[in-house]
């Protein structure tokens, strides 16, 4: 685990990434290195630098012949583990890559391929959408607010309460500081909308945090504002799926937050309303299962 993060490292400052990037490789290098040791006990872990037109790249393929995982999806899902440890391993290496894949059969082993990419001096930033947003015309006192962060989009509502010019300053508030600190998960959003509305007669808000990397969104509302996730194809699952709901009111009465997960596939739909009012619609363009294709070593 030591051999592999230190020369993964070393390729990483070879190939021009900074020392943030490189702290980051390094850490999802360690971690599925500590996978196959955990569950394999042994493997190997290839490293390999990729050269294109407008970008380099480090790509790492850990291999094993242990005895495999049952549920790859529920594996990369963050709490999940089988080893009584936090089941951190692949899920925060995934978030730390660009590229994840990973191909397990049971009995035979497991190989995960990922790549860390850096785009070079002068080469176009590349669009790559992963959500279409439409915000509804609103008041003052609502806001529906969508905003990406790196490998993510934060999608949110919130309502100011007791009208006029108090309820506007209470959204207008708790918008600003949601667009400050996208990345953060929505239940330390809340806590900080809460802490800073405190004073005013507060808002309700939903709060949707979506990972491009995994396809998992975790969400939850509070008060009169909902978030409602519509399937494109069924399958086993619902038609529809909503957020927990939580009674209370953000800046008066917060109740103990607890926020859920829900995978997300390509042409679902989330709706964010209050009452009978839609204040916005995002539509998804990719989905779990439609990762980028890790990158030829």
């Amino acid at each position: 685990m030591a051999l592999a993060s230190q020369k993964g490292g070393a390729l990483a400052v070879e190939l021009g990434f900074s020392p943030n990037e490189r702290t980051q490789v390094v850490t999802a290098i360690s971690e599925v290195a500590g996978n196959l040791w955990l569950y394999a006990g042994r493997g190997s872990v290839e490293l390999g630098a990729v050269n294109e037109a407008e970008r380099v790249g480090i790509t790492v393929i850990a291999r094993d012949a242990g005895p495999g995982i049952a549920d790859v999806e529920q594996a990369l899902r963050d709490g999940y583990s089988t080893s009584g440890g936090m089941g951190l391993g692949m899920p925060g290496a995934m978030r730390l890559m660009d590229d994840f894949d990973v191909a397990s059969e049971l009995g035979r082993g497991t190989t995960v391929t990922m790549t860390r990419w850096r785009r070079k001096p002068g080469a176009p930033a590349q669009q790559r959408p992963s959500v279409e947003w439409a915000a509804s015309p609103s008041g003052d006192d609502v806001r529906a607010l969508f905003c990406p962060f790196p490998n993510g989009v934060l999608i949110a509502a919130c309502a100011g309460l007791g009208g006029g010019e108090e309820a506007s300053r209470a959204a207008a508030t708790a918008a600003s500081l949601l667009e400050s600190r996208p990345s953060e998960s929505p239940v330390t959003l809340v806590q900080r909308c809460h802490e800073a509305l405190r004073g005013t007669r507060g808002a309700a808000l939903a709060i949707a945090s979506f990972s491009e990397l995994d396809a998992w969104m975790t969400w939850l509302s509070i008060g009169r504002v909902e978030a409602v996730l519509l399937r494109a194809a069924p399958g086993d699952q619902p038609m529809s799926e909503a957020a927990p709901a939580h009674q209370g009111v953000v800046g008066l009465r917060l109740p103990a937050l607890q926020a859920s997960t829900a995978l997300v596939r390509r042409d679902d739909r989330l709706v964010m309303s209050s009452g009978s009012t839609m204040l916005g619609k995002a539509r998804f363009l990719r989905g779990v299962g439609e990762r980028r294709p890790p990158a030829a070593r």
